[in-house]
């Protein structure tokens, strides 16, 4: 362990494991039981509340990976997010069983809202910006593949994929493949799979 700094209102569960070499825990967080979050900067902001299960950082808590939670933000039950970077900024709501996971950074911006059963994936960088709403049993991704490229597959492809500021996915169950990007502003109908910027 490096240099912690944990406000004496934290509250945090006995079963809870948190590893890093700089971890600041901000005054009124609150994290549940078998929560495990790991990696080399840790920081959650004022009023965060990590909800039981949760499981953030990777194996190891290898130099350079970052977990940072912005002010009041809830991260809800079983919610993974197997990313190196993982950012998010004040006043989000992550629900239930949301997964992130790559090799790559996620960053998400202020007031976001994601629903349950969520896929988020970052072989390639992952973008979000502010005011983000996602319906449940969506998916958001940075690579596609299928099959062997010696054997002659021409499906594959990795791209970083960028979510602009007030883009609303309505519902639930959309789709955004790899190295799409969404504009400012908009607003996508339920059960829609994009297909372009």
């Amino acid at each position: 362990m490096g240099e912690n700094n944990i406000h004496p209102s934290a509250t945090i569960s006995d079963s809870a494991i948190i590893e890093g070499n700089d971890i600041t825990i901000s005054e009124g967080v609150q994290i549940g039981d078998n929560v495990r979050i790991c990696a080399s900067i840790i920081w959650l902001g004022l009023g965060v509340k990590i909800k039981d299960n949760v499981k953030m950082g990777q194996d190891g808590c290898n130099e350079g990976t970052e977990i940072i939670i912005g002010d009041n933000t809830i991260i809800n039950q079983d919610v993974r997010a197997s990313v190196p970077t993982f950012s998010i900024g004040d006043y989000g709501i992550i629900h239930e069983k949301v997964v992130f996971y790559g090799n790559e950074e996620c960053t998400i911006g202020h007031n976001c809202w994601i629903g349950q059963w969520s896929i988020f994936n970052t072989k390639d960088k992952l973008i979000i910006g502010n005011n983000f709403r996602f319906g449940l049993h969506s998916q958001v991704w940075t690579h596609v593949a299928s099959g062997e490229l010696i054997e002659g597959c021409k499906l594959y492809k990795v791209a970083p994929t960028t979510i602009g500021d007030d883009v609303w996915f309505l519902g639930g169950h959309h789709i955004v493949p790899a190295g799409i990007t969404v504009s400012n502003r908009t607003t996508v109908f339920p059960g829609a799979m994009l297909t372009k910027d």
